[in-house]
């Protein structure tokens, strides 16, 4: 069961931003360091998932108040982003600059957006869940958790893919990172199905596990949705979209 409770003021929250508002008049100065910004808000959602399945499985209320008071410094990042893209549409480097540039803005901005919801997965759902297993004393199935566990393992990898994503802005892996999305999908609906047919041989640790099983993997697909959203942006650009959907290669 849970050890004792952490006192959240015991693990204070150190951010530095790292935005140089001295660039302010150089667009594309601004723009990389927004991106530099966003890069290491992607790398704290990464690090808040890496121990997850480690909780669900002995669950440590110390470890997971560290993971969901990370979520507060996204939180402050998202902020001071939006902050500074406010203070930029305010400058003549934006107002003349071209479409593009204001284009690259917006969607820098709706990706930290995107960050921040994934961080929200992991401290507002996830941690819950975890929570409520240990309090309940809930087990998965062995081929649940190996489910379960396949997901997270394929979501810590797509976060690493959207960061090069972010970094490079390349079509090709862009159009991986949307295929993985996909095949995610498949993956998470895969899962449902066998569990609903464990589910219907009735056997117990199926039974109890039920909810917590369905909902741990909605809350990855949700998570990894999020993460896969830098990668829209750049195909529909290169009119590699229909309908938000991958244009075929054939």
């Amino acid at each position: 069961m849970a050890k004792e409770l952490a006192s959240l003021d015991e693990m204070p929250v150190h951010y530095r931003s790292v935005i140089n508002h001295d660039n302010l008049d150089n667009i594309e100065v601004a723009i990389a360091s927004i991106r530099r910004e966003i890069q290491r808000m992607l790398l704290l959602t990464e690090e808040m998932m890496l121990p997850i399945m480690e909780l669900f499985k002995e669950y440590d209320v110390k470890q997971m108040d560290r993971v969901v008071k990370k979520d507060l410094v996204i939180n402050e990042a998202l902020n001071g982003t939006r902050r500074y893209v406010s203070e930029l549409s305010g400058v003549s480097s934006i107002k003349n600059s071209n479409d593009a540039h204001r284009k690259e803005l917006s969607n820098l901005l709706e990706f930290a957006i995107a960050i921040e919801a994934a961080g929200d997965v992991i401290s507002k759902t996830l941690s819950k869940l975890a929570a409520n297993k240990d309090r309940e004393g809930i087990r998965f199935s062995s081929e649940g958790l190996a489910e379960l566990c396949s997901m997270h393992d394929k979501v810590i990898a797509n976060i690493s893919l959207a960061g090069n994503v972010l970094v490079s802005g390349d079509v090709g892996i862009a159009r991986q990172l949307l295929e993985e999305k996909n095949e995610f999908t498949l993956r998470q609906r895969k899962s449902r199905k066998s569990h609903l047919k464990r589910l219907a041989k009735g056997r117990v640790e199926v039974l109890e596990s039920s909810d917590l099983h369905l909902e741990t993997g909605l809350a990855f697909k949700e998570f990894n949705s999020h993460i896969a959203s830098i990668a829209y942006p750049i195909l529909a650009r290169e009119g590699q979209l229909l309908d938000s959907r991958l244009v075929s290669e054939n």
